[in-house]
């Protein structure tokens, strides 16, 4: 079960798990002292968790490239109809291979970050994020569509997402080339805490955790740098 803390508190104070921090995966030496066995296999199933749903994001980019883009462009395709039309069992043998103890998750919220990354490093590994500065605003499906109500929290996440990548798209990037639960992770998300804290909505709590900050950090940025590009604005003098 993964660890949420209200977003308000965690950005204060992040500094990853505990636990994490003593797995084989992770090189980040721990503050916290000593950690019980349990601990230890519970924060090495989350890894092992977020490692596999990349793979399966990657499947999925790779077999339906489509349906892929249109999971991650648009929330309304929040759906478990839709993750199921894509989410094929080759992709989840894939995922599980050399961790079969591992539950996966097909919660569409998690498939479609694990998709957003997978695109992100198939399409965009060459894309320069001083690019985004030009990228044109993005559309917000109306809520008084019954589908867009249906995931209103989501369409909010992407706007807090958006929010994020544009103040900092460099860190963003930082964060999306690193490894889940390696100290390069928990330092990348340091470096993005003012930019967390600053689009944080006033009097807004939403609950996330590393999986839900770093997901909606990779859809945005990908939506960031796959839309329209504004004019560059003239440098004064010019």
């Amino acid at each position: 079960m993964r660890k949420t803390a209200l977003l308000a508190v965690a950005l204060l104070g992040f500094c990853g798990d505990p636990a994490l921090a003593q797995h084989p995966g992770y090189d980040h030496p721990s503050t916290a002292g000593e950690i019980t066995p349990r601990a230890y296999e519970e924060a090495l199933d989350a890894v092992r968790v977020r490692q596999g749903m990349l793979k399966i994001g990657w499947c999925v980019a790779g077999r339906h490239p489509r349906e892929a883009q249109a999971l991650v462009l648009d929330a309304t395709k929040l759906s478990n109809e839709f993750v199921k039309k894509i989410l094929d069992s080759d992709c989840l043998l894939v995922a599980v291979q050399g961790s079969e103890t591992v539950t996966l998750t097909t919660h569409p919220p998690d498939v479609r970050y694990a998709v957003a990354e997978a695109l992100i490093q198939r399409t965009l590994a060459r894309f320069n994020p001083a690019e985004i500065r030009n990228a044109a605003p993005l559309s917000v499906p109306s809520l008084s569509s019954p589908e867009a109500a249906r995931v209103g929290a989501y369409i909010a996440l992407d706007a807090f997402g958006e929010c994020v990548v544009r103040a900092n798209a460099h860190g963003s990037w930082m964060l999306l080339k690193t490894r889940p639960g390696r100290k390069e992770e928990t330092d990348a998300l340091q470096a993005l805490m003012p930019s967390f804290r600053g689009c944080l909505t006033q009097g807004r709590d939403f609950r996330a955790d590393v999986t839900t900050l770093r997901g909606t950090i990779a859809v945005n940025y990908y939506r960031l740098a796959t839309a329209p590009k504004l004019p560059s604005k003239p440098e004064r003098g010019a």
